[in-house]
């Protein structure tokens, strides 16, 4: 993001899109439906709308983009869009509840070009018919297709409940036997949509949850397992290779933005245009502007999202890590509190659990050069 004259230049280099409403579950922490933030549109974008927005989307310079939803594989011709000659301009991820990838499909992906992952929902074994509505054996099928029909890596998506922690061990150990999956993320759910009403029910205390992760991670630090690992904000495999550090994670100073989403945009299945798929603020409508109008004037009322910069969140700037975590997300901020400048109260809690629970146990010179920008 560049600021000059006055204005604002946004230069995504990555994107995401949401190419339709439909879904086939009812996950109970879904940020998408029931959002008192967000109205869905009746209707889907046509297959001509998504190839133009792709078109413009590479005439700013895109050159990664994943697809979502809803669903992606609901849409009847998601698979001719991602076939066609504008798909081929990107890197492309795709975010699935996996439940539609069955043979006939997976076998068509297998000739998609430039498909570098299918990102793959996963809450447990026991868990995933309660929170999410489907046996997981059915996606556990249908990952084994991915890896006996493709190349194609997997990558799963994890959010942690109080229905699924018991079971995160045993999905680390499941995991580490498969070769088609490269990576686990595990996060939270945020504060919107179902999520909502469920939080109370869903959401694991911190107490509950600290010596888990703690386990989970000490044992990839041990075992150095094939796959990727991220946790929340706290953890990633590139901590433990000292030459990834510098350049990749931590980097914030107080002049920049504290969202690292930036050099990225979201377009929604209304058109809007939004800097990240959780903080819920347009700076734009791609079915009234041009996209590289909108990157160059956003909205007017998005700049109270555009101009903040580390320094503004004053409670942040005494804090030991804020040039490790760069004040937390703006949603996290935004959702728990309800002010965007504000702390992230999530991201607090993970840094002193990362400094207090994880950093000791990281191989020496990583340590050390995390422990450079700790004030």
């Amino acid at each position: 993001m560049k600021y000059i004259n006055g204005r604002f230049y946004l230069e995504p280099i990555s994107a995401h899109i949401d190419v339709t409403n439909k879904c086939n579950l009812k996950c109970m922490y879904c940020f998408y439906y029931e959002d008192p933030y967000v109205q869905l549109p009746d209707g889907d974008p046509s297959k001509d709308e998504i190839l133009d927005w792709m078109d413009q989307l590479a005439g700013v310079g895109v050159k990664f983009l994943t697809f979502s939803g809803g669903e992606a594989f609901m849409r009847p011709d998601f698979l001719e869009i991602l076939s066609s000659e504008t798909s081929e301009n990107f890197w492309k991820t795709i975010i699935t509840n996996g439940t539609l990838l069955d043979e006939q499909t997976v076998g068509k992906l297998g000739n998609i070009p430039k498909l570098l992952e299918l990102r793959v929902s996963l809450d447990g074994f026991d868990a995933n018919k309660k929170v999410r509505g489907v046996d997981a054996k059915v996606i556990v099928r249908n990952i084994d297709f991915i890896g006996k029909m493709t190349d194609i890596p997997v990558h799963i998506n994890t959010m942690i409940t109080t229905e699924n922690l018991h079971e995160l061990e045993k999905m680390y150990e499941w995991i580490e036997q498969h070769e088609a999956i490269s990576g686990w993320s595990i996060d939270l759910p945020i504060i919107r949509g179902r999520y909502i009403s469920a939080m109370d029910a869903l959401r694991p205390s911190w107490s509950d949850m600290a010596p888990v992760l703690k386990r989970l991670i000490l044992r990839y630090i041990d075992e150095r397992p094939p796959f990727k690992l991220a946790i929340f904000s706290i953890f990633r495999e590139s901590l433990l290779y000292p030459d990834k550090i510098k350049d990749r994670i931590y980097s914030f100073d107080l002049e920049s933005h504290p969202c690292s989403y930036l050099p990225s945009v979201t377009i929604r299945t209304d058109g809007s245009v939004t800097l990240c798929p959780s903080l819920p603020f347009s700076i734009g409508n791609i079915r009234e502007r041009p996209l590289r109008d909108i990157l160059e004037s956003p909205d007017q009322g998005s700049e109270r999202v555009l101009r903040i910069r580390i320094r503004d969140i004053k409670k942040c700037l005494s804090c030991r890590y804020v040039k490790i975590c760069g004040a937390g997300c703006r949603a996290n901020a935004f959702l728990e509190t309800g002010k965007l400048i504000e702390v992230d109260p999530v991201t607090c809690k993970m840094m002193e659990f990362f400094d207090r629970e994880i950093l000791p146990h990281l191989p020496r010179k990583s340590r050390e050069l995390i422990e450079e920008y700790l004030t």
